[in-house]
């Protein structure tokens, strides 16, 4: 593993499996994932994803701590892969708290991240890079949604145009981060967490899961432009 204080220039010489990557800490604590540099990627309008109730299932009362334990939602690889087709960085965005209290170790996390992105490269997605805050809620840090810590770390990483990205997450917190970030925000519906929809801004859409994202992603990236 490769582990690389903040500041630190962005050196990509580990891999695990076949896939290089970068793991380091941000400033504020945030846990950092880079697979792909971002001086690689072109475009600067952002896809952003929660992990948990988007990408794999939610474990109810507990964390997802161990690679046995992730499981993809229905639609979420054909979803990653279609959204793969954008020119733009997808980032994956998510509380971890469990880190945090001990409940997951580093080194599990790691695995987990690396396995399930590299699943999807293998299925013909990608995954650019995963933004983790480790800290506990009592932590009260920058970067545990609904803040907006680990969307402006991204952006800085990245040069993204915030105003042209879109955010899919499955809760009240995903929606509120990506508000405060600049982003277009997509609630993707979760059984276990449900929103009633005369609850969210109406500006952020619903939809049934990934596979619906691509359409939805050119839908709102076509609004934006239109309004420039």
């Amino acid at each position: 593993m490769l582990v690389a204080e903040a500041g630190e220039p962005v050196c990509f010489t580990c891999e695990m499996a076949d896939h290089p990557y970068l793991v380091d800490t941000a400033p504020g604590g945030i846990l950092r994932f880079l697979f792909t540099r971002p001086t690689d990627v072109v475009g600067r309008r952002a896809i952003f994803l929660d992990r948990d109730g988007v990408i794999n299932q939610r474990r109810l009362g507990g964390y997802v701590s161990d690679l046995s334990q992730f499981r993809f939602l229905s639609g979420a690889t054909e979803g990653l892969i279609e959204l793969s087709s954008f020119p733009g960085p997808i980032i994956v965005i998510s509380n971890q708290a469990g880190v945090g209290k001990g409940l997951i170790q580093a080194s599990a996390l790691e695995e987990i991240t690396v396995g399930f992105v590299g699943a999807i490269t293998h299925f013909g997605g990608r995954i650019d890079g995963v933004y983790y805050c480790p800290h506990e809620p009592a932590a009260g840090c920058a970067c545990r949604k609904p803040r907006p810590g680990l969307l402006l770390q991204a952006r800085q990483d990245w040069r993204i145009e915030m105003g042209l990205s879109v955010f899919f997450g499955d809760a009240m917190t995903d929606v509120d981060a990506g508000i405060a970030a600049g982003c277009r925000t997509v609630l993707v519906r979760s059984l276990d967490r449900p929103i009633a929809e005369p609850e969210l801004p109406t500006t952020t859409r619903v939809i049934e899961n990934l596979e619906a994202a691509v359409a939805t992603v050119a839908q709102l990236s076509g609004e934006r432009l239109r309004s420039l």
